[in-house]
């Protein structure tokens, strides 16, 4: 009896550990999805400043990659948030036209922007204009579509913003939700053996008393809750009785018989 109480309380504190990391991991990456989510859409507010003087600047009959004033815009955007690290606009093939890191212009994007941005479905189609996002080891990058008038995608629009942040957002978070499981876990580990070993002392105890039951032994029932099942079993181990008792009979008398 010994050792199954001891699977119990241990099964018993297993379970409460799983349940209590469980929750715990679930709501840390809860978090820090929702947390990305929203920094991502604050950095992308930046882009319909900068698509409308695209749009406004295409209605005067510049071409794309001769707009002078999208620069001056890109770079005046990207002050307007300490958590945007640069902006970029590429084309369709994945050159760089705009940027406020001049170094940048002319080069190709990383194939991962061109990817995702590519998915993108035209949002005249849509009436929720979509975003694409790549996750890089330093930063994040998050970008729209960038159309014209006539709602034709004409190149992509590029947002980078620091990495640190996020992470360093999701890291005070889930330290709260360690310090939270913590006592809690140390509250389980010490009620959870004390409540099991009172719940399973009675059950031992009517296991005891069941067995002696059907030994036909007799045992002191010093509770009210389990006087019937002991009076259940020793009927049912005198029923069994008689019931072998009728079947030697039987047999006896076919063994004479023959």
């Amino acid at each position: 009896m010994i050792s199954t109480r001891l699977r119990f309380v241990c099964v018993a504190l297993l379970v409460c550990v799983f349940a209590v990391g469980m929750a715990t991991f679930l709501n840390y990456f809860k978090y820090k999805a929702t947390a990305s989510q929203i920094i991502k859409s604050r950095v992308l507010v930046v882009t319909n400043a900068i698509e409308d003087g695209v749009q406004a600047s295409l209605a005067l009959g510049l071409a794309f990659g001769e707009m002078g004033m999208v620069s001056g815009l890109l770079e005046r955007q990207a002050a307007s948030d300490t958590l945007i690290v640069g902006i970029d606009v590429f084309d369709p093939t994945g050159k760089q036209i705009y940027s406020t890191d001049a170094v940048r212009i002319g080069r190709n994007v990383p194939p991962e922007w061109t990817s995702a941005a590519f998915k993108i479905k035209d949002s005249s189609k849509n009436n929720d204009k979509e975003s694409w996002a790549v996750q890089e080891p330093e930063q994040l990058v998050a970008g729209t579509a960038l159309q014209n008038n006539f709602n034709l995608t004409i190149g992509y629009l590029a947002v980078r913003y620091s990495r640190a942040y996020v992470d360093a957002a999701a890291h005070r978070v889930g330290q709260r939700l360690l310090l939270t499981a913590l006592p809690l876990l140390i509250v389980i580990f010490l009620l959870s053996p004390l409540a099991l070993t009172l719940v399973i002392r009675r059950f031992e105890s009517d296991m005891r008393g069941m067995d002696a039951a059907f030994l036909g032994n007799t045992v002191e029932k010093t509770t009210t809750s389990n006087r019937g099942v002991f009076t259940d079993a020793e009927i049912l181990n005198s029923t069994l009785l008689e019931a072998e008792l009728g079947l030697v009979q039987v047999r006896s008398q076919l063994l004479r018989k023959r």
